[in-house]
């Protein structure tokens, strides 16, 4: 299939092989249903770039209204697994570029440490960040079905996080999970990033933190930055 980032410049040339990861799944019984759009050159290709849009696939618009933006810049992955075209998709993470998509379309998404899942042949940002993840629409699907499966040596680096050790994804998924966890909690960076006129998103932020705290954890409050203009929501777009 062709994997040209979104970009013409990349049409119809030869894929030598499957990725580690798709290699991974099909090797578990996962069947891939095709590739989806994103935002060219992973949202990287200007400053002027628009989520989910690329000159080879044009734009993507996220589910629940017209023309909603549906983030990015994995914007496709979001859109597909969130609609039920697929029980999952994959994402490439070097800033919000799974997290995004996955909040804006009512997604599970896991960006993995760096060096826990593997990147050949990814077409990268950054060598130090980027990260492939699944989006699916539970816990399950996304951690013990996806992660499970595409978890092991980077193919990139030749490295893995955690000494070596993967984790059971699928066991720790119970109800005391969370009994005994201290999460932090940067309440003022999430209003810092919100519309301030609605403020739905931090309603469900808020409600989202009760209910991690209803389920045994500790929230912790963490020291942010001071809500500022010199903090701009486009310039972390601009790098996912």
């Amino acid at each position: 299939m062709n994997n040209t980032a979104g970009s013409f410049a990349l049409l119809r040339a030869k894929v030598p092989r499957d990725s580690a990861i798709a290699r991974k799944l099909r090797e578990a019984g996962a069947i891939i249903l095709g590739k989806t759009d994103l935002g060219q050159w992973v949202n990287f290709r200007s400053s002027n770039s628009s989520n989910g849009w690329s000159t080879y696939e044009g734009k993507t618009y996220a589910a629940y209204y017209a023309n909603q933006d549906p983030n990015g810049s994995s914007s496709g992955s979001g859109v597909s697994s969130s609609i039920g075209l697929a029980l999952a998709a994959l994402g490439t993470e070097t800033d919000g570029s799974i997290v995004s998509p996955a909040n804006r379309n009512k997604l599970v998404g896991i960006k993995p440490t760096v060096g826990l899942t593997s990147r050949n042949p990814v077409i990268p940002i950054s060598e130090h960040q980027d990260t492939i993840g699944p989006m699916a629409r539970t816990v399950k699907d996304a951690a013990s079905y996806i992660l499970q499966v595409i978890a092991g040596v980077d193919n990139y680096t030749f490295a893995i996080s955690n000494n070596g050790t993967l984790a059971d994804y699928i066991s720790a998924l119970n109800c005391s999970a969370l009994d005994g966890a201290r999460i932090g909690v940067a309440a003022n960076l999430i209003e810092a990033f919100t519309d301030p006129v609605s403020a739905t998103e931090i309603r469900a932020f808020d409600a989202a933190v009760s209910l991690i705290a209803d389920a045994g954890a500790t929230i912790v409050p963490t020291p942010t930055p001071p809500r500022s203009s010199n903090i701009s929501t486009q310039s972390l777009r601009r790098k996912s």
